[in-house]
């Protein structure tokens, strides 16, 4: 499936990677790399001025789907919630897979970092939401 970024209905650019459905996409605070996740489990950078992909992150494991990215503020990180309640994260500069973080028992629906990057918000399809980051978990109940 394509990855499409639209403004007043012209199209900028339109990237046929994915081979299935595309559930996340997020620019890059500098507004020059576009992520995108997908129910084939594949998570891919675009190069938005060459508008080329950049890199399929690896790290991912067989059958997951992706189904939520989102950039740190810096954009340092890039975290990705799965079909399997698990979170991804990247180093972006490197490409660097770094670590899962596990806690939900349902699909991660989405994703939000504190404006500082150091705290990762998700919320799930059970309708958990849960924290991370500096060391402490946290759980927010309904």
């Amino acid at each position: 499936l394509a990855a499409t970024q639209r403004f007043a209905d012209q199209a900028l650019a339109s990237w046929r990677v994915h081979t299935d459905h595309v559930w996340g996409a997020a620019f890059s605070p500098d507004g020059k790399v576009v992520a995108s996740g997908s129910s084939d489990g594949s998570v891919i950078l675009w190069d938005v001025a060459q508008r080329q992909p950049i890199k399929r992150l690896e790290g991912i494991h067989p059958g997951l789907g992706i189904l939520r990215v989102a950039f740190s503020p810096g954009g340092e990180l890039l975290a990705a919630g799965t079909s399997d309640g698990a979170i991804l994260l990247w180093d972006v500069a490197s490409r660097r897979f770094l670590r899962t973080l596990n806690g939900h028992r349902a699909s991660v629906l989405n994703l939000a970092f504190n404006r500082d990057g150091n705290r990762l918000v998700s919320g799930s399809a059970s309708g958990a939401v849960r924290g991370t980051g500096t060391g402490t978990p946290l759980a927010f109940a309904a």
